[in-house]
């Protein structure tokens, strides 16, 4: 090892024994840094070789080590480019190859006991964590399930382990992505299964079953891991405010094990100005890709993917909606096929739509929300999550409510109470802003858009209960009124359907609420007087100037 390579070893451990999901960036940034000092080279290998060192433990599974290690790598392929999380990849499914070949017994002797060795099982750990975390697509774990499915020396404890981790990390989002290969991989364990009953030497029957009850829970749509959603929900948040802030664009990275495996002889397309040298063998295996693709109506574009794979049971209730594009019912299918709104974003986002198509998730979700029985507080959420994500969705559902709000009159009660309280949740999440509502004559409203507004500030003013931090939410909102140009009459307006066509019942919290809202607006009025004043003695100031 060089002089330059130990200088590039020491930075890089004393950065990454500091990670921890709370340091995720500063730690990834400072990494990037160093880019600037050392060689691509070094830097690249110095990582992959400490994750590997780290992740080589024979006795313990690096549960929490592969999950900081996975998010790492995708934040820093984020900010150095898809060449680097290709990179990762190739050296640890070459590290899984040797560690397989190592442990092909499966099984060690620790004095009397037998111990399955668990070097496998943390690389395996590690390469779903990195697929949860969208640096790869499914086509990855699924070449590695279906290579542990019929392996050459048969399911041996330590193949049992690494199916069983893997369907555990990411068994939930495999089967959304592609169940279809699933279903193969089943197949595969089920010959793999009975062949293993006939040869003592293979893994214990016990352990064995134990993993295909876990499969077969998977096929069902029976197997979450609420721990792990969590987690991912919390990383990808932080992971988007990177790609947000970055220049590049970041997509899934589309790589087979056997492309990684032999990297070396056959070359890496993957890479800008790569060689691919075995063109045959990969036409040949895109050709039979896409064969699988075209018989289970799996693969191409990503609409027609969502339509194939929609739930039966929402196919009659998009028809319902009268959802009669195929973008809008793509939207649908994905949008309520999702776990959480985390989950349903991702999945929107993944339709890859154009700047039209993509304002048709808007349509979609104030139709769905319209149409529950009951407000849902996924939508809310989804659409929070959509404003956060992208500004461009502030302003499309911005002119969506002002469609909305012309309509009022001719809506039913059941919908203008769901889209009553999701205003209310934009509004406070600061998504939208009270300025929304300068369309409004709040002198000439209806019985239907008095209604609405009541479901609105109801919603909005009760926001927290007692706590100080609604009320201080409810403040900030109102503040942000201060800002508009339409400012007098949007005042006006809301002062004047608080006083004589809120609801307020025997609730003294939405008394003391509207008080504040009262308070609030009568400082903005005020404040906005003086700058006006101030303003004219200015120009008065330059008149004077002038002669």
């Amino acid at each position: 090892m060089s002089e330059q390579d130990v200088k590039v070893k020491k930075r890089l451990n004393g950065l990454i024994n500091r990670l921890a999901e709370s340091n995720l960036v500063p730690t990834a940034s400072q990494i990037v840094a160093l880019y600037s000092e050392f060689p691509r080279k070094s830097l690249n290998e110095g990582i992959a070789a400490i994750i590997l060192s780290g992740l080589s433990n024979d006795v313990v599974l690096m549960t929490a080590l592969a999950h900081s290690f996975a998010a790492l790598v995708v934040a820093l392929t984020i900010q150095l480019g898809a060449e680097f999380g290709a990179f990762v990849l190739e050296k640890c499914v070459l590290k899984f190859e040797k560690v397989m070949e190592e442990d092909a017994g499966g099984v060690r002797q620790d004095g009397d006991v037998d111990v399955v060795s668990k070097r496998a099982g943390n690389i395996a750990l590690f390469l779903a964590n990195m697929y949860n975390l969208n640096l790869t697509n499914s086509t990855l774990l699924y070449d590695l399930l279906a290579k542990m499915a019929a392996p050459e020396e048969g399911l041996t404890d330590t193949v049992v382990e690494v199916i069983t981790l893997v369907v555990n990390e990411a068994g939930s989002k495999l089967r959304k992505d592609d169940p279809a290969r699933l279903l193969d991989v089943i197949r595969k364990l089920q010959d793999g299964h009975e062949e293993a009953g006939k040869d003592d030497t293979k893994a214990s029957s016990r352990r064995a079953d134990l993993m295909l009850e876990q499969v077969y829970a998977l096929k069902n749509n029976k197997v979450r891991n609420v721990v792990a959603e969590e987690r991912i929900k919390r990383v990808m948040k932080t992971l988007r405010n990177l790609i947000n802030n970055s220049t590049s664009t970041f997509t899934p990275l589309q790589l087979e094990w056997e492309d990684l495996v032999h990297a070396e002889e056959r070359g890496r397309w993957w890479v800008v100005g790569g060689v691919w040298k075995d063109q045959a063998d990969r036409l040949a295996r895109n050709k039979e890709k896409q064969q699988r693709q075209q018989s289970t109506g799996i693969g191409g574009n990503p609409i027609d993917n969502a339509i194939a794979r929609a739930p039966s049971d929402l196919v009659p209730l998009a028809k319902k909606l009268r959802l009669n594009t195929d973008v809008r019912r793509a939207i649908f299918y994905e949008m309520m096929s999702a776990d959480d709104a985390m989950n349903a974003y991702d999945k929107l986002m993944a339709l890859n739509l154009r700047d039209r198509q993509e304002r048709e998730i808007v349509h979609v979700l104030l139709l769905c929300c319209g149409a529950s029985k009951t407000h849902n507080l996924f939508f809310s959420e989804l659409a929070e999550q959509l404003c956060e994500q992208r500004q461009q969705f502030k302003f499309t559902f911005q002119l969506a409510f002002w469609d909305t709000l012309k309509e009022l009159e001719n809506m039913k009660s059941r919908k203008l109470a769901n889209l009553g309280r999701l205003l209310s949740h934009l509004t406070l999440q600061y998504s939208l802003s009270l300025s929304l509502l300068k369309t409004v004559d709040f002198a000439r409203l209806g019985e239907q858009s008095i209604f609405f507004f009541n479901v609105f500030f109801n919603s909005f003013l009760l926001y927290g209960g007692e706590g100080k931090d609604g009320a201080r939410r409810i403040a900030r909102a109102i503040n942000r009124l201060g800002s508009s140009k339409d400012f007098d009459r949007i005042s006006d307006g809301i002062q004047l359907f608080l006083k004589h066509h809120l609801l307020k019942g025997k609730n003294p919290l939405l008394g003391k609420r509207v008080k504040l809202a009262y308070r609030i607006l009568e400082a903005l009025a005020v404040a906005q007087s003086m700058d006006k004043m101030n303003d004219d003695d200015d120009e008065d100031d330059e008149e004077q100037d002038a002669f």
